[in-house]
């Protein structure tokens, strides 16, 4: 379905990833050339940019935080109003605010506040444990390095 995504895929944890067309959100980024194609990375400080849905590119996450194979790892999404914060492991990786749907063509982009919860759709087997909603009041404090 159409989502925002917080990615667990091996070596990308915490990636942001709208999935579907007309969802758009901004981010600040880097050039990182240890990327393939020098992939844009999440950067605090860095150049403020658009990410869209459909046929576009993704904002890597700041760090590799994710733990060695067969160990747990744990994921925080904080999520207020259009701000998402993306954490792995205790570690702020991506910040993403302006988070908004224009579904249709021309339509004027809604602020992406409610809705459904996807959780990993593809890929290959992934298991969950502890999976935990509560409600919040304010964002964690996001202080990567540039």
């Amino acid at each position: 379905m159409r989502s925002i995504e917080f990615d667990i895929i091996r070596g990308q944890l915490g990636r942001f990833v709208p999935v579907g067309r007309g969802f758009s959100s901004k981010t600040t980024i880097g050039r990182d050339p240890d990327l393939f194609n020098q992939r844009r990375r999440y950067m605090v400080g860095g150049r403020e940019v658009d990410v869209t849905g459909g046929v576009s590119w993704f904002a890597q996450n700041a760090t590799d935080q994710e733990k060695s194979v067969g160990e747990w790892n744990t994921l925080d999404l904080y999520v207020l109003g259009d701000r998402a914060i993306h954490v792995v492991n205790g570690v702020p990786v991506l910040e993403a605010w302006n988070i908004c749907d224009a579904e249709h063509i021309g339509a004027r982009c809604e602020p992406l506040t409610h809705g459904q919860i996807q959780i990993q759709a593809e890929g290959s087997e992934t298991l969950f444990r502890h999976i935990t909603l509560e409600p919040i009041k304010s964002l964690p404090r996001v202080t990567l390095a540039p």
